[in-house]
């Protein structure tokens, strides 16, 4: 490609061998200017034809007044006669090519370059600082921005220098270098935070269901990362072991952890299958809500945790039928569920916080699973007010009014047994259990 005069190094080092006089470059000799040392890019006016050309055949009708204080080249220019060199607007002939490196020479609009000592300089300066502000970038995201602001300013630093002094920098290497060192460090990021997803994935997963968690990722939005709290309807569940501290005391370390592990793992499957929210395990007990951070509505919501209590007590029993085949006493625990007001939002330390929700309601579904051990053939107690979401619903035991601790009043309790079939089977529910047999309570 036709790119440069040659400056005086050039032909000292290729000329070297030759006789004097060495020649010069004919723009140089019509400028009757010094040949500079390094050469002289050719800074083109636009495709072939952008140069005045008149035809062989022509010229002699052209006005004398045509030719007055004009610089004259006498050449091929059509394609078929040959001699075309390549150049930035595509193919143009030696004699134009010519005429614009003998335009620069008298109009002194030639492209510089920077010397080779210089661009050196420049490229490490420039990848020094680029590499020191794409550090400084903790996510994908930032090193994709800053990447993008660095190349914009090599690319307004290059049409600056271009405008202002007709200087080529090496924007090519510029670029290139910007965009492969920080696509490098983005990709790099991209693998990181890709992993750091699935692991927060994983353990998002095992305390929130899927349908929740596809939700909150959707619509993430502050509910998880800024502290404070907001009012909101919910079933709350508690769950307890009872009499777990005397039988963990004969248990060694290993087999006690195994033993509450395989317990948590059928209470938090009960909860998360009916997309609950798994708040806590304190001790031997478990936390749930239903209805928080999203509610599908009272009534669903208690429906969902109906279900998950008789799923959690089904699972008890089949972890009790596990332990008596290997000799080991039977479990028992207790579950309060209630319904109301709650405030649900993040407690704890900036660094560390936790979603949770507090309350009266949560206190009364407590005293609630408290309440079971008087009455030990109810495993599952429940509010009056739960039932009254469901009228018809469920299989329950009237227990009478109890007086609470926390509670101003004394508090309708019943033991839930089970869910009505008809009902159940009304509302389209898959997860309903089989009818109450013959002679039990409706």
């Amino acid at each position: 490609m036709a790119e440069a005069v040659p400056g005086q190094a050039w032909l000292d080092q290729h000329l070297a061998g030759f006789p004097l006089p060495h020649p010069h470059p004919m723009a140089f000799l019509v400028n009757e200017r010094p040949l500079p040392q390094a050469p002289t890019g050719l800074n083109y006016l636009g495709p072939s034809g952008s140069l005045p050309r008149v035809p062989a055949w022509q010229v002699l009708d052209t006005p004398t007044g045509f030719w007055r204080g004009r610089t004259v080249l006498f050449g091929a220019t059509t394609p078929e006669l040959g001699d075309q060199q390549e150049t930035p607007f595509g193919p143009q002939s030696g004699t134009e090519v010519l005429g614009v490196a003998i335009a620069n020479a008298l109009s002194g609009q030639g492209v510089l370059a920077l010397p080779p000592a210089l661009e050196a300089g420049l490229l490490l300066l420039w990848g020094i600082g680029a590499w020191w502000w794409l550090s400084r970038s903790s996510t994908a995201g930032r090193s994709l921005l800053v990447m993008v602001a660095l190349v914009a300013l090599a690319l307004l630093a290059g049409w600056g220098f271009w405008a202002g002094g007709l200087l080529r920098l090496p924007l090519a290497a510029l670029l290139l270098g910007t965009l492969a060192g920080g696509g490098t460090l983005a990709m790099g990021q991209v693998l990181v935070e890709s992993r750091e997803r699935a692991y927060l994935h994983q353990l998002l997963s095992r305390r929130v269901s899927p349908t929740l968690l596809r939700d909150i990722l959707r619509n993430p939005g502050p509910i998880w990362t800024q502290a404070g709290g907001s009012r909101a309807r919910c079933v709350v569940l508690f769950s307890d072991l009872v009499g777990f501290t005397s039988l963990s005391a004969g248990l060694p370390a290993t087999e006690l952890f195994t033993l509450l592990n395989r317990y948590f793992e059928l209470m938090a499957s009960a909860v998360l299958a009916e997309q609950g929210l798994l708040d806590k395990f304190i001790g031997d007990a478990v936390m749930a809500e239903f209805g928080v951070p999203r509610s599908r509505g009272d009534r669903e919501e208690a429906r969902a945790a109906v279900r998950a209590a008789l799923a959690m007590q089904s699972g008890l029993e089949a972890l009790n039928r596990e332990l008596a085949a290997v000799g080991r006493p039977p479990l028992r625990h207790g579950i309060g569920l209630h319904v109301g007001e709650v405030i649900a939002g993040n407690l704890g330390a900036a660094q560390r916080l936790e979603f949770t929700v507090v309350g009266t309601t949560v206190n009364v579904a407590s005293r609630l699973e408290g309440l079971t051990r008087r009455f030990p053939e109810q495993p599952i107690l429940i509010s009056g007010e739960l039932l009254a979401l469901l009228p018809g619903e469920l299989d329950v035991v009237p227990l009478g009014a109890h007086t609470l601790k926390g509670w101003p009043q004394p508090l309708e309790v019943f033991g839930l047994r089970g869910v009505c079939w008809q009902a159940s089977s009304s509302e389209g529910s898959d997860r309903s259990l089989p009818p109450p047999a013959p002679g039990a309570e409706a």
